[in-house]
């Protein structure tokens, strides 16, 4: 069943009943346009042509170039594009979606769902990456599928964020065009303009009662000098575990406290204004003695000086 060339479209449809099964029929439809460019083709199990789903035709030289899907007033820029600006949703309530929802794909939820990023030709083609949902999961995974290979994340042009193998362990990179972390976390930042000084290297760590402004929560890092700093910026202790157990606190109040190895007691410790170090025990009467040991120990040394030097 054609209609002469000159019509500009050609339908081949062959039929196949096979008897022993009435229900098997296999379809080959081909439409050729001689006036543009274009062909296509589908084919169903059992058609001479079985293995060339959706593929498309090389025989004349006119391979299908793009397709676009939506009303198009320029020439697709993607060998598919989607324009959904003038894309007008079904009527049909079951089918109902709107012209921003573009694609969608469903699987078996006892299979891996995926999409494949492949680079090379034909058979040959090496998988770069994947992005898939496991089978009998909710989790979403984003792949890089050679050994070595790496995860990166950009702004623009600028890469900001890489993840890349360590050698056994991951190595998570944060900072400008920067791709060569040499730890399991590293930060690193350059300035923009090459003759700047680079800026503050910090972690900061806030929640919803310290604010989340740069003047709150607590630093972790280098300024710009690469002094390393541990900044509390809010009116609270900085305090140090070691077994799980506080040991050391450095209070709001400018004290520092620590726990007492004879017992479970803490003690402060508290620089006096001529720099001697005063030990004081809590709730003992020990403290005293204890200022005073120093302030005797101080004295000694200073008749010690002042003899040697006379």
């Amino acid at each position: 069943m054609c209609s002469p060339i000159k019509d500009n479209l050609t339908l081949n449809l062959v039929l196949t009943n096979k008897f022993k099964d009435m229900k098997k029929i296999s379809l080959i439809f081909i439409a050729i346009l001689f006036s543009g460019i274009a062909f296509s083709q589908w084919n169903i199990i059992g058609t001479p042509l079985w293995d060339r789903y959706g593929k498309t035709n090389a025989t004349w030289g006119q391979n299908i170039k793009s397709i676009g899907i939506g009303n198009f007033t320029y020439v697709p820029r993607a060998a598919l594009h989607i324009n959904a600006n003038l894309l007008d949703a079904p009527t049909n309530p079951v089918t109902m979606f709107t012209p921003g929802q573009v694609f969608r794909t469903d699987g078996p939820s006892n299979q891996d769902n995926m999409w494949q990023l492949f680079t090379g030709p034909d058979a040959s083609a090496t998988e770069k990456g994947r992005i898939f949902v496991p089978a009998n999961s909710d989790d979403f995974v984003l792949q890089a599928s050679q050994p070595f290979g790496t995860i990166r994340f950009r702004l623009g042009p600028m890469q900001r964020m890489i993840l890349r193998d360590g050698l056994a362990q991951v190595h998570l990179g944060i900072g400008n065009n920067f791709s060569d972390p040499q730890h399991m976390i590293h930060v690193h930042t350059s300035p923009i303009i090459i003759s700047q000084p680079p800026p503050a290297s910090m972690i900061g760590f806030t929640h919803n009662l310290t604010g989340a402004s740069a003047t709150d929560g607590f630093l972790v890092g280098i300024n710009s000098d690469g002094v390393a700093e541990l900044r509390q910026q809010e009116n609270a202790d900085i305090v140090f575990y070691a077994n799980n157990t506080k040991q050391l606190t450095i209070s709001s109040d400018n004290n520092i406290k620590i726990n007492s190895l004879s017992s479970n007691k803490k003690n402060f410790v508290i620089a006096d204004k001529d720099g001697t170090l005063m030990l004081y025990a809590i709730n003992t009467k020990k403290a005293k003695i204890t200022e005073l040991e120093a302030r005797i120990t101080k004295l000694e040394e200073k008749i010690a000086y002042l003899e040697e030097n006379n």
